[in-house]
């Protein structure tokens, strides 16, 4: 048995509503042409398994990432879902009471008809247990998962040590975390390092 697993975590491509620095959550949108061209020719080495969030920009980033591999969708791994707050920016939001209380302590409030910090979090993390099981179930040295940048942050700001705050974790899209672990005890994070796509291709 192999005592040591990488997983990468991958934030999605562009996208026009990241362009528009609009918040995007479940919004099912998919890559702009700007994040097609950025992924082409981006291809990565294969992981035994690989997971993606259900949503358009996700599985199009994985199908250009890991060619070879088909993915296993979960909704777990979806990004937050920002409620009546989709696709608009903050431009659009800021004469907002609500959206201005929600700035100031996101982890208190509620966008309205989406989702709290604490339930999107509890999400993410049953989605990672998921995951972990699957590592240890098929004895895999690495894996990889492409899905959101508030997903990623959360996973980090979970398993980590160093103990950043949720916004300190930066991620562009395309960008992303590679987790080195010890499967054995209990599944310790051994060391973290950016991952980023090539330049120039």
């Amino acid at each position: 048995m192999d005592d040591a697993v990488a997983v990468s975590l991958w934030r999605h491509g562009l996208t026009e509503k990241n362009k528009q620095h609009a918040y995007c959550g479940w919004l099912d949108e998919p890559l702009a042409e700007e994040g097609i061209l950025r992924l082409k020719h981006q291809r990565q080495e294969k992981p035994e398994l690989l997971y993606t969030s259900d949503l358009k920009r996700c599985i199009q980033t994985a199908a250009f990432l890991y060619p070879e591999t088909r993915p296993v969708l979960l909704t777990n791994l979806r990004e937050m879902n920002f409620g009546d707050w989709e696709g608009k920016t903050y431009e659009e939001l800021k004469h907002s009471e609500n959206y201005q209380r929600w700035l100031a302590d996101p982890f208190s409030e509620v966008p309205p008809s989406g989702e709290s910090m604490q339930v999107f979090s509890e999400r993410v993390s049953e989605g990672w247990e998921s995951i972990r099981e699957a590592v240890l179930a098929e004895d895999a040295a690495s894996a990889a998962i492409v899905s959101h940048g508030g997903v990623i942050r959360s996973l980090l700001t979970l398993l980590s040590e160093n103990k950043k705050a949720f916004w300190e974790w930066r991620l562009s899209p395309g960008a992303g975390y590679k987790l080195y672990f010890q499967k054995q005890p209990a599944f310790r994070l051994a060391a973290i390092e950016e991952i980023k796509l090539e330049q120039g291709k």
